[in-house]
């Protein structure tokens, strides 16, 4: 600012020397000092716009208080989160007991469930061997159809209609049926045996 100061000094000096000898040097004289007024109320309004832009000890202290208000509400929403995780913690963990309980009543059923068809599958083994001997000595009964011959494999395994016809791919009907005409070329013995 003083070197702009002392521009304009120059400058009025100048034009004061002018202003003696021409009407130019006077305007010169005014046009330097409308310049240098110019320049400094430039100056003035910037410093009062910065000022401005400061806050007022008032709002200053009015901003602190938000502030810790806040940090005073974050401390509580902290506070209720982490009151909330222990809740979901707690209620996760008996879920989970839950969860490990029902899955070892679930393995003991499994356990249970083989081995009543384990016993089930060698009675029928068991029954079908002592009560059918006629695969070994009777040939006769052995049908030329491949399919009766698979019908009645599985049948002796064990396995009831349904099973049968899915894995052969066949009708339930005609699986029956087979095993209807079974029953009847033996007399009605291969029935009972299917059901023991």
């Amino acid at each position: 600012m003083s070197m702009m100061l002392a521009h304009t000094m120059l400058l009025a000096d100048e034009a004061a020397n002018a202003a003696n000898d021409s009407p130019l040097g006077h305007y010169l004289l005014v046009l330097g000092l409308l310049l240098v007024t110019v320049s400094l109320m430039m100056r003035l309004r910037r410093r009062h716009q910065k000022r401005s832009m400061e806050p007022t000890p008032h709002e200053s202290l009015e901003r602190m208080r938000q502030m810790r208000g806040m940090r005073g509400d974050l401390e509580d929403l902290m506070v209720e989160i982490e009151q909330l995780a222990k809740r979901f913690g707690g209620q996760l963990d008996a879920k989970t007991l839950q969860l490990e309980q029902l899955l070892v009543e679930a393995d003991a059923k499994i356990e249970r469930l083989r081995t009543v068809q384990s016993q089930i599958s060698d009675r029928r083994v068991t029954s079908t061997h002592a009560a059918s001997p006629r695969t070994d000595s009777a040939p006769s009964d052995i049908p030329d159809d491949p399919l009766a011959r698979s019908v009645y494999e599985l049948v002796d395994e064990g396995n009831d209609s349904a099973e049968i016809a899915r894995a052969l791919n066949e009708h339930v009907g005609k699986v029956e049926l087979i095993l209807a005409l079974r029953g009847a070329g033996e007399g009605g013995g291969g029935s009972e045996e299917r059901r023991a």
